[in-house]
């Protein structure tokens, strides 16, 4: 049975798609109670049609799992991608139709609504610009057009035709997806091996457009922390303040932007509740009637209609004033820095842009550098914005490396780096020995262990010697170009090469000769380790990076890098942190691990997010099912499972905590 929208208790009586509505609360309520079932009854339409198509995939299910086989479903798009390309314009045709768009509205009032649409995405089901259900813009292309707006000249006036700049970052995504191969190229024809080159550049540039890599917020922070503090006495001299400093600055604006979207989201839903009321009366005229339009007739005419409209446009009136209260003044930004004013207005300066200020050949496409990557704090006539909080989130983490790389006598641009550069990294070893100490005693894990071969010394990063399991780590700072951001196959096989793949003949090389017998000792800074490979039955190499390379790491890395022995499991360390957080345990750790390096092995289970698989594990074991080789399972809904059990531990109460996801999910 279900239970009430309103009051909670079980009933029967209204009941339509997800809704239920008891008799007593239907005659309360009225006209809201009208409203959300006939809505509901729409939303059930919608969902029957959908279900139909799911309804016809095969199923793979046991007691423990079940997946849907999309394979038939991305078989049959990928017969009509040539149809579709060709009745698609070309990428350039679509940026020129968008900067013209963009160059016609309000551009404070679009970037309000960019805000509100990252925000509302994960927060109520209708967006109110487009009057329609779910995420409206995927959080990568409204960072992208919160950068191209950067480079044309700000209007003051101008309409606001969101649902056609929404269609036109559709339209662009399409045309970038299925334009990945030229014209000139038929796919079918292509061998197999060519093929998958192309679904690789398609999975990486498709995710690019999308939500990207998922990160908790503290997570950013606390990288932001341990990747900079050895260099905040540098940081002090150039740009005014320490990475302590821009943390804090991070956490007071947080929460001084999460009041104002918590106003705007207030009269919000006091403009939906009228709204939807309004409706209600409307509905409940219509009944009156026999003839639909005899009775929409009578309703114009009426009292009620007028009072509902004037009652909608004061609701309409109030959340608009709301929405522009988000462009703050510097007073009022500095007025809530408790301290360290002078550094603050550095803070300032160095992560915020002015709209019209960047050249508009700087930026054109979305998977370039983005102007908000490195300045996501928004500034027009004196008065400052935060419309992407994970903008703002992932820049504090990544962007002062280029100030400190590009310092002369300091960083260098060589492959080196530096002094910076021989120091950049360093934290991700110290993080991922923090993340395993949570599970593994102290005295099984080895730091930096050094080990001879052939008169050869050689050096790891962790080796952690439990039971009869020997786990070799490597830890591995590169990050990707933005020519594998963009799904250059080529850029995507030289950044896998330098990143998984020397780490794999790092840790394969330990492997391989414990197992020769060639190695027997392993000696740290305080001890001599001696190793009997006769009592090791399971190895496992582990490759932790200091970010995320979605579908690279988490599936494609074997083929890409073309590994066949000592397969190694790859993750990032935000990762990996959360991992050990929810398994708790060694041996659900080494078991863990063991099932992900078998999946990696099949490439039957697939997505971008480790957390899906994290998810999945603590759901049902990662039970992979016996498939055939040509099925691939694509696998997205079983982070919340991680949410629930761990979420609250990395959403800190100036960030948002529950009450604001400035997060972006796995869409």
């Amino acid at each position: 049975m279900m239970r009430c929208k309103f009051c909670g208790k079980p009933t029967k009586s209204h009941t339509t798609g997800d809704i239920a509505i008891c008799h007593s609360c239907f005659i309360e309520e009225g006209d809201l109670a009208r409203s959300l079932l006939a809505e509901a009854e729409e939303e059930a339409e919608e969902d029957d049609e959908i279900d139909e198509m799911f309804d016809q995939l095969p199923k793979h299910e046991t007691e423990d799992a079940f997946y849907t086989d999309l394979t038939p479903l991305i078989n049959a798009l990928q017969g009509q991608t040539e149809d579709m390309r060709d009745a698609t314009p070309l990428p350039e045709e679509v940026i020129e139709d968008l900067r013209d768009l963009l160059g016609t509205v309000n551009t404070r009032q679009l970037i309000g609504s960019l805000g509100e649409n990252y925000v509302m995405s994960s927060t109520v089901s209708v967006d109110p610009e487009t009057h329609k259900d779910g995420v409206g813009i995927p959080p990568k292309m409204i960072e992208y057009l919160l950068g191209l707006l950067c480079t044309l000249e700000p209007n003051k006036e101008g309409d606001l035709p969101y649902d056609e700049v929404h269609e036109t970052t559709d339209r662009l995504t399409r045309s970038l997806i299925l334009h990945v191969v030229g014209d000139e190229v038929d796919i079918q024809s292509l061998p197999e091996e060519e093929r998958h080159q192309y679904f690789i550049e398609s999975q990486v540039l498709g995710r690019e457009l999308a939500a990207s890599r998922f990160v908790y917020p503290s997570q950013y922070l606390e990288a932001a922390e341990r990747a900079y503090t050895p260099h905040n006495n540098i940081l002090q001299n150039e740009l005014g303040f320490t990475i302590q400093d821009a943390t804090q600055f991070v956490r007071d604006l947080s929460q001084l932007y999460q009041e104002q979207y918590q106003r705007m989201l207030d009269r919000f839903g006091e403009f939906s509740r009228i709204t939807r009321v309004a409706h209600g009366g409307f509905i409940r005229h219509l009944d009156q009637y026999d003839d639909d339009e005899e009775g929409m007739e009578a309703y114009l005419d009426s009292d009620d209609y007028g009072e509902a409209q004037h009652e909608i446009n004061q609701a309409q009136e109030r959340y608009q004033e709301a929405k522009q209260d988000l462009w703050l003044e510097k007073e009022t930004l500095i007025e809530r820095i408790d301290d360290n004013e002078q550094e603050f207005k550095s803070f300032l300066d160095r992560m915020a842009v002015s709209l019209g200020s960047v050249p508009q050949d700087d930026f054109t496409y979305p998977y370039e550098h983005n102007p908000l990557h490195g300045r996501p704090i928004i500034e027009h006539d004196g008065e400052y914005i935060i419309p992407h909080f994970n903008a703002l989130l992932r820049a504090v983490a990544e962007t002062y490396y280029y100030d400190l790389i590009g310092l002369t006598g300091y960083g260098s641009q060589d492959e080196h780096g530096g002094k910076f550069g021989s120091q950049w990294g360093d934290y991700v070893e110290e993080w991922t020995h923090e993340c395993l100490l949570t599970i593994f005693p102290d005295i099984e894990i080895l730091i930096n262990p050094e080990y001879s071969v052939a008169g050869d010394s050689y050096e790891t990063d962790l080796v952690i010697l439990h039971e009869d399991t020997c786990i070799v780590i490597e830890c591995k700072a590169k990050k990707l170009t933005l020519q594998t951001r963009r799904g250059d196959y080529p850029a995507v096989k030289d950044d896998v090469i330098d990143g998984i793949g020397d780490g794999h003949d790092q840790a394969s090389r330990l492997i391989d000769n414990i197992q020769a017998g060639e190695v027997t000792k392993l000696s740290t800074d305080n001890d001599t380790i001696t190793i009997d490979a006769d009592t090791i039955e399971r190895y496992l190499p582990v490759i932790v990076l200091r970010e995320q390379y979605d579908w690279i790491a988490t599936t494609e890395y074997p083929t890409i890098a073309d590994i066949e022995d000592n397969l190694p499991y790859v993750t990032s360390v935000y990762d990996l942190e959360v991992i050990t957080e929810c398994l708790e345990s060694s041996d659900r750790f080494i078991d863990y691990v063991t099932k992900r390096i078998q999946l990696s092995g099949v490439q039957k289970l697939a997505s971008p997010d480790e957390i899906d698989y994290l998810g999945a594990y603590i759901d049902n074991g990662l039970e992979v099912l016996d498939m055939p080789d040509d099925i691939r399972v694509d696998m997205c809904n079983f982070a919340h499972i991680v949410e629930d059990q761990v979420g609250h531990q990395f959403y800190p109460p100036e960030l948002g905590g529950d009450e604001l996801p400035f997060d972006e999910g796995s869409d």
